[in-house]
């Protein structure tokens, strides 16, 4: 008799080769690590290139100011500032002033233009660039002086706005409508008409000599034959235009005696006379 067998073939063990929970937790774990750092990854990087883009418009917004002042034919102290046209979050502020350089003993002009922005961490960026324009001789500097005290004694109430504004030159409108102070003068209305006043008050206003500043006020150039006045008004005064002269103990430009072994100011060295002046304006 023939018997045949067949081949018993264990069960396999599906459980044992599964993921268990615990498996699957970590596995989960361990992707949520790596994607965080990704992203985390993708952000700074992101936020980099916002800042490097921020940093190039503030170069290039510093560059452009410095190019215009470069290119101007003549500066003067100021400051400037202001929002940039193309990225409201960018500052730029632009400033002119004078300072004195030891190493060279001599007085200079400088310009610094300079743009802020914030970045991706909330802190305060700024690019700024700096260039010296000119140096300035001691006739200039006695002019800065003389333009340090007039503002000190404009400060203190010792000089009036118009005073102020009008600077060393004889300005020979202004004088014409002060001496027109109390007097009763005709004027061009906006219609055309002629109207009267008296005037009380003369002020410099935006660079336009105006009588009584106010609602009611009028412009100079309003008056009739304005021109015709003027130059009677010169004729009549012509030591308005004559330039005092100066006596041997005379201090024109109010430094006060020379020091010893100097017949004048002229003769003093640059870095002497700058101390002295600088000690001067601090004593004040």
């Amino acid at each position: 008799m023939k018997w045949s067998f067949n081949k018993i073939m264990p069960h396999k063990n599906y459980a044992a080769s599964a993921f268990s929970l615990v498996e699957v937790s970590v596995a989960l774990l361990i992707l949520a690590i790596i994607t965080s750092s990704v992203l985390v990854v993708m952000n700074r990087s992101i936020d980099s290139v916002i800042d490097s883009r921020s940093k190039i418009e503030a170069f290039e917004l510093a560059r452009e100011n410095m190019e215009r002042l470069l290119a101007s034919s003549s500066v003067k102290e100021q400051i400037e500032y202001g929002i940039s046209d193309t990225n409201p979050d960018i500052q730029w502020e632009t400033v002119i002033e004078n300072f004195y350089e030891p190493a060279t003993k001599r007085m200079w002009i400088r310009a610094v233009c300079s743009a802020s922005y914030t970045d991706s961490k909330d802190e305060e960026q700024k690019v700024e660039l700096q260039h010296w324009l000119t140096s300035l001789s001691k006739k200039q500097m006695l002019q800065i002086l003389e333009q340090e005290k007039r503002k000190k004694a404009y400060e203190m109430g010792l000089m009036s706005l118009d005073e102020y504004e009008s600077g060393q030159e004889v300005d020979i409108e202004l004088l014409y409508a002060q001496s027109l102070v109390g007097q009763e003068i005709s004027y061009v209305k906006e219609d055309g008409s002629v109207g009267t006043m008296v005037v009380e008050d003369v002020k410099v206003v935006d660079g336009e000599i105006v009588m009584n500043p106010g609602e009611n006020s009028v412009p100079l150039e309003n008056v009739p034959d304005i021109e015709t006045k003027l130059d009677n008004y010169e004729a009549e005064h012509p030591e308005l235009l004559e330039e005092p002269q100066a006596q041997e103990n005379d201090d024109p430009h109010g430094l006060g005696p020379v020091p010893q072994g100097y017949q004048s100011w002229d003769e003093v060295p640059f870095d002497i006379l700058w101390k002295h002046v600088m000690e001067m304006l601090n004593s004040k």
